[in-house]
C-alpha cells in the first residue's frame, strides 16, 4: 500500500500546529493575566461565574470549561483560598454548591476583561472576516468528532446544540465593556507589539 507523503506530512503538521498555538495562546493570556494575578484557568473560572448565570454550579463550570467536574472543583478550592470565589450551598439541596464572585474577583475579572478581548482581536486580527467563520466551521467539525471518540453512542446533535444554547446564551450576558477597550489595555497591546 502507497502512502501518500504531502497528506501524511500536512496531517501531522496540522495536528501539531494545532497543539502548539493552543500551548502558546495559554502562555500568552497566561502572561497578560499575571499583572492581575491570576491564571487563565482561575480567569475562566471568574468568567464563567460572572457571566453563565445568577446562580453557577461546578457541574456548569466544568461544562463551560469542558474539564472534569473534579478538576474544576480543586481549581476552585485554590481560589477560595485566594479570595477570588466563594461556595454557596443550596438551602433547598445542600448537595448542590455554587460558586461566587467575592468582590476581589469581580475586581479582577472587570480589569482583566477588556485587555483579554484586545489580545483575542489582536490574535485574530490576520484574519479577515470570512476567515474567521472558515476557521470556525472547520474547527466545528474537529470538535465534533472528538466528541463522537469521547462518547461513543451517545446523542452528539443533543451534545452540540446543547453548548450552541449555552454559547448563545452566554453572549447575550457578556457586557459592552468587553467589546471595546480600555486605554490601560490598548497600551497593553501597543507594548506587547512594540517587544515582539
Amino acid at each position: 500500500m502507497k502512502v501518500n507523503r504531502d497528506f501524511t506530512d500536512v496531517t501531522v503538521k496540522l495536528w501539531l500546529s494545532a497543539f502548539q498555538t493552543s500551548s502558546v495562546l495559554m502562555a500568552c493570556t497566561d502572561q497578560l493575566l499575571m499583572e492581575y494575578g491570576i491564571t487563565s484557568e482561575q480567569y475562566d473560572v471568574l468568567a464563567g461565574a460572572k457571566y453563565l448565570s445568577d446562580r453557577v454550579k461546578i457541574s456548569d463550570l466544568a461544562t463551560f470549561l469542558r474539564r472534569s467536574s473534579n478538576s474544576v472543583s480543586m481549581l476552585v478550592d485554590r481560589m477560595v483560598k485566594a479570595g477570588l470565589v466563594r461556595r454557596l450551598r443550596d438551602r433547598g439541596d445542600r448537595r448542590v454548591v455554587y460558586v461566587i464572585l467575592t468582590s476581589k474577583g469581580q475586581n479582577i475579572v472587570e480589569q482583566s476583561s477588556p485587555g483579554m478581548w484586545e489580545f483575542i482581536k489582536d490574535m485574530l486580527s490576520p484574519l479577515s472576516y470570512e476567515d474567521r467563520r472558515t476557521f470556525l466551521s472547520l474547527f466545528e467539525m474537529i470538535n465534533r468528532k472528538a466528541l463522537e471518540h469521547l462518547n461513543p453512542g451517545r446523542d452528539i446533535e443533543g451534545i452540540v446544540r446543547d453548548r450552541a444554547e449555552r454559547d448563545a446564551e452566554l453572549m447575550k450576558r457578556v457586557p459592552a465593556y468587553t467589546l471595546t477597550a480600555s486605554p490601560q489595555s490598548k497600551r497593553q497591546v501597543a507594548k506587547r507589539k512594540k517587544a515582539s
